[in-house]
């Protein structure tokens, strides 16, 4: 194994923190979105309702 120089060992280092990061922030993207999708209802139910509504206003 060749040996890297202390600017390598620091630009490894801070590329595996990005990483980290990034995967931190799309989970936790992820995590709002299902909580978002979670707290609405689906398309069918909302169909239904704007149907209902726009039929008993009439």
């Amino acid at each position: 194994m060749t040996e890297r120089s202390p600017t390598e060992i620091i630009h490894g280092i801070i590329e595996e923190q990005e990483e980290r990061e990034l995967i931190l922030m799309i989970e936790e993207q992820r995590e709002r979105q299902h909580k978002q999708e979670a707290t609405q209802p689906d398309t069918a139910s909302r169909r239904y309702y704007d149907f209902r509504n726009t039929f008993s206003k009439a």
